[in-house]
């Protein structure tokens, strides 16, 4: 799903150290090796995408997973197939024109999974469903152990860092936090075309809707009369006795993926010793300008250039705004590519020399024009105003040495 190493082990640390692992790795030892829903994405991309594999080798290592996860804790093995529903279908959705062509290839998975499975299950399944002690009815009323919208977004003293009074919330397993939900959200607008990006966006929100419960609570202690899809799962056999909060393990693997993605779209440029080209004095401006894609450059490429530009939070009248603060050439860049508006080349005398002024006033050295829908549009408003081309090397196109004069 993604080429680079670095962002598949960002994207794994995220998950294997989420809120969700270090809440429940205090006394749940049976739910912190949470192998099998990674496991299932896996699987999931081979079976419904790749389908490259001999189809039973495929479907008797997912059997033995499959099997291995009921052994181990039936709680996740019963997340998963709830999760794997709005997953599912979102793919089919997207795909729909190949689920037919798709479908035989699964079919053969289905059945040596399924074989192997009971194989190696079947005890387990008779003890678990017919035993002499087996769980009759839910163990839990409706509104047990559920996150509230608060949660989210305040800290327990599990995830907070420093000193003083800490939030104190009944569980953790469901932080998230402005900063990751706004990185989740630029990376779901930016790469809404990749089927990935829709489905974990999907997953997350599911995740996150199914962990408050039967009934939405906005803070704790204090649930509103507004009725949640938990409901429907509160009368399904088996699946009643799984506490709602903890499906939020599938919404840390998803925003893991949208993580992973997001930091794998990083142009080859910054990866690659190209970057090492960019002036270490002055500065160097990299578009778009209004987005966390040139913060996520700059890091990758060391930090060894100090970047003009970057989005942040103003205050303003009536409100704040968030943008990169530029004037003249923020207001030819917003326009650049758009329909009904002027081509770069037919800057105005006026507007040109505001925009050079701009850069000027910036000490820019070295221009990165990036991946973006315009980018060529874009390309063109620098050539004309840096009086050359740039080169286009590792996705972006770039001004090396930029002299605009005094």
């Amino acid at each position: 799903m993604v080429r680079s190493w670095w962002a598949a082990a960002v994207g794994g640390l995220m998950y294997g150290f989420s809120p969700y692992m270090l809440s429940q790795s205090l006394g749940h030892a049976m739910l912190t090796p949470a192998f099998y829903p990674a496991l299932a994405v896996v699987f999931a991309d081979e079976v419904l995408v790749r389908q490259r594999r001999r189809p039973a080798v495929v479907g008797v290592l997912l059997g033995i997973a499959t099997a291995v996860q009921l052994m181990t804790s039936q709680e996740i093995l019963g997340m998963t197939v709830i999760m794997g529903v709005p997953a599912l279908a979102t793919l089919a959705v997207i795909h729909r024109t190949e689920v037919r062509e798709r479908l035989g290839y699964v079919l053969r998975v289905a059945a040596p999974a399924l074989l192997s499975f009971l194989v190696l299950a079947a005890y387990p399944l008779y003890v678990l469903f017919l035993g002499p002690q087996r769980v009759r009815g839910p163990l839990w009323y409706l509104n047990y152990y559920v996150a509230t919208v608060e949660r989210f977004v305040v800290p327990s003293g599990i995830q907070l860092i420093g000193f003083g009074a800490r939030a104190q919330l009944g569980d953790s397993s469901v932080y998230i936090g402005i900063p990751l939900l706004l990185l989740a959200a630029a990376a779901v607008v930016r790469l809404r075309r990749r089927t990935v990006v829709v489905v974990a966006a999907v997953t997350l929100a599911c995740a996150m809707v199914l962990s408050l419960g039967g009934y939405l609570s906005v803070t704790d202690g204090h649930p509103t009369q507004l009725e949640l899809p938990w409901t429907v799962i509160n009368h399904t056999p088996f699946l009643n006795n799984i506490l709602p909060i903890r499906v939020m393990l599938f919404g840390y693997l998803a925003l893991a993926l949208l993580v992973a993605v997001f930091l794998d779209s990083v142009p080859a440029f910054f990866e690659s010793g190209a970057a090492g080209g960019l002036s270490t004095t002055g500065s160097v401006l990299m578009t778009p300008t209004s987005t966390y894609a040139s913060s996520v450059w700059q890091a990758v490429a060391g930090i060894g250039f100090h970047s003009a530009t970057g989005p942040v939070f103003t205050p303003a009248p009536g409100g704040w705004r968030w943008d990169t603060d530029l004037g003249a050439l923020g207001a030819r860049l917003g326009v650049v590519g758009k329909p009904g508006n002027p081509d770069p080349d037919q800057l105005s005398n006026a507007d040109f020399q505001a925009c050079v002024a701009e850069l000027r006033a910036l000490d820019v050295r070295s221009v990165v024009v990036g991946p973006e829908r315009d980018q060529a549009e874009v390309a063109q408003l620098f050539t004309e105003l840096l009086g050359r081309p740039g080169q286009a090397v590792g996705g972006v196109i770039v001004w090396y040495r930029v002299d605009l004069g005094a």
